[in-house]
């Protein structure tokens, strides 16, 4: 993440708009366990919040010199209700809002907007995976592509 954000910045110079949109729910074959592992949690919280959470630190290092910049999480609907089945993404994904507000607080003064957004399902390989483990999910979803576009808006 801090190579490929320094990459970013060397050759654009500035990023004016960041969106955090990385996501995992456990490592390999984590629909196999009943209960995510401690392996599952870290995995987790590594890349849904603390690769957030450096990411945004350094390009909002950018945005505060130049008092302008858009800062856009992507959390889940799983951070408001909550899933017996992924416990550890649901909560991760509660860190993310809270993260984002409190991110939000500390950046305003420099022109900094951050936001969270908590999208219902998306159809990915990630949730096909939980689809496969519970028979009668429910709704199919969106696709990413349905949800591309709006988180500028």
């Amino acid at each position: 993440m801090i190579a490929m954000t320094e990459v970013a910045l060397e050759q654009f110079g500035k990023i004016d708009v960041l969106v955090n949109d990385a996501g995992i729910i456990g490592v390999s074959q984590w629909w196999e366990r009943e209960t995510p592992s401690d392996e599952d949690w870290a995995q987790v919280y590594a890349v849904n919040v603390r690769g957030m959470v450096i990411t945004s630190e350094i390009v909002s290092e950018n945005m505060k010199a130049r008092n302008f910049g858009k800062i856009i999480n992507i959390a889940s609907i799983a951070a408001r209700q909550g899933s017996p089945d992924i416990p550890h993404y649901s909560a991760s994904k509660a860190a993310v809002v809270s993260w984002t507000q409190s991110n939000a607080a500390q950046l305003a003064p420099h022109n900094i907007n951050v936001n969270a957004i908590c999208p219902g399902l998306l159809w990915t390989p990630m949730f096909e995976a939980l689809v496969k483990r519970r028979a009668n999910f429910g709704s199919p979803g969106l696709d990413s592509e349905e949800l591309a576009g709006r988180e500028l808006f």
